[in-house]
Order: C-alpha cells, then structure tokens, then sequence
C-alpha cells in the first residue's frame, strides 16, 4: 500500500461522514459509520498492528463529527418546520392564516362548498366590552370551527371576524350539516351570533367561488343576521336558513 495516498482515503471517509452527518438523521450516520469503517481498513491495506492502533481515534472522530452535526441538522429542521407552521397559523383562532389563502384556493375542486362565516355585531362586542372580549370571542370560536370541522376541511382565518372555510366535496347539504353542528356547538346567551354565505364549485373559478359566497354573505347580513344563505339562491328570502 502506498503510505502517501493512506491519508487522502482518511480524509476522503471523513468528509463522507462530513456530508452524511449534515443531511441524515444519527442513526442513519452511525450506521454508514459501521459500513465506512471496513472499506477504510481495506484501503489501509488490511488490519495491520499500526492500522489497529488507529480504528479506535478515527472511530472515535467519525462519531464525534457524525453526531454531533446529524444531532444539530434534527434540531435545525424540527425549528425550522415549527417556525413554518407557526407562520402558517393565525395565533388567535389556531386556524389557518390568511397567507395560506392563495395556496388554498389553489386546491379547490369542483363539489367542495366555500364558506364564508361573519360573528354579528361584533364591532359593537369591542366596543362595549373591549378588545378582549372580542379576542376571547374569536378564539372560542377558532376552537369550535376545528372541532366540527371534518378532515380534510380547511378554516382560514380570512381577515378580522371572518372565517374561511373549504369544506371538501361537500356540496351544499354538507355545508348545511357542518353549519348545523357548528350553531349546536356554538350557541349560548354569551356568544355574538354568526351569518354565513356558502357557494358551491360547480364550473366556477376558485376565485369567483368565494365571491359568490361574500355575496351570499352579505344576503344574510342583510335579511337580519343569525342565518346563512346560498349564493345559488341569493335574493330568494325563502331559502335564507335561520339559525334558532
């Protein structure tokens, strides 16, 4: 064995365990260790009385190097998955920012209901009772929107009391029905009560689909709050659900 190219497959096996540490988890490390090791022996040329003395120090750096980077790349991507997440979640509610809007509507498809959900007179609830009242508020209701929401469904928070939802492959019955848990759960002499517009995708844009929705919003807003209606059927007073 050349003595003077030894070094270069020593530098060689630590810079592999180098970039392995960097990019694997530890366990993935430690076991290229025990795969590297054998192969640098062999190009030591065999497991000599001079090349015995040496296994346990380059082992040992190996290891040293391997775990420690493997260890600091885990906590590097757990913060940084955290900080994504945490980026992505409006803080008040816990639902969905309005950042992640346009990647959400980017996944509508046809058959899922868009809903567009108003708290009532909730600048009055501010007003009377503080700001504070009316982050409680919110946030209560963030918590209830989760739990009756079906997986798969998305809530945004889409901008001051309003509250987005995508609910998949829905419909409109199934709007109803989610609609119909969320005022069982939500009920109570303390809450402000919620109008709701709800449109549906059919042969719609994403985009034109929530405005349809707003529109069907505003209908319930304006045929006295507590309700929902279709935008399929804004301007039809028969159809306006009451929330009891």
């Amino acid at each position: 064995m050349n003595l003077g190219i030894t070094p270069a497959y020593t530098g060689f096996f630590t810079v592999a365990i180098f970039f392995i540490g960097s990019t694997q988890s530890e366990r993935v490390t430690l076991a290229s260790i025990s795969i590297a090791l054998p192969c640098w022996v062999v190009c030591q040329g065999g497991l000599t009385a001079t090349v015995a003395v040496k296994v346990p120090v380059t082992v040992g750096v190996w290891v040293l190097i391997g775990s420690t980077l493997a260890r600091r790349a885990t906590r590097s991507n757990a913060l940084t998955k955290e900080l994504i997440r945490a980026a992505a979640t409006d803080p008040l509610t816990g639902l969905a920012s309005r950042g992640e809007l346009t990647r959400l509507l980017g996944l509508i498809e046809e058959g899922d209901a868009v809903v567009l959900i108003d708290l009532d007179e909730f600048k009055a609830l501010n007003d009377v009772r503080g700001h504070q009242a009316g982050d409680a508020a919110l946030a209560a209701f963030g918590t209830i929107v989760r739990e009756v929401l079906r997986a798969g469904d998305v809530a945004i928070r889409y901008g001051g009391d309003e509250i987005l939802l995508v609910l998949t492959r829905a419909g409109s019955a199934g709007a109803d029905a989610m609609l119909e848990r969320l005022c069982a759960r939500w009920s109570g002499v303390d809450h402000p009560t919620f109008s709701a517009g709800v449109a549906v995708c059919n042969h719609s844009t994403p985009t034109e689909t929530l405005r349809r929705a707003d529109e069907a919003l505003y209908e319930a807003k304006q045929r006295g709050r507590n309700r929902w209606s279709h935008a399929e059927q804004v301007g039809l007073t028969g159809h306006l659900k009451v929330v009891q």
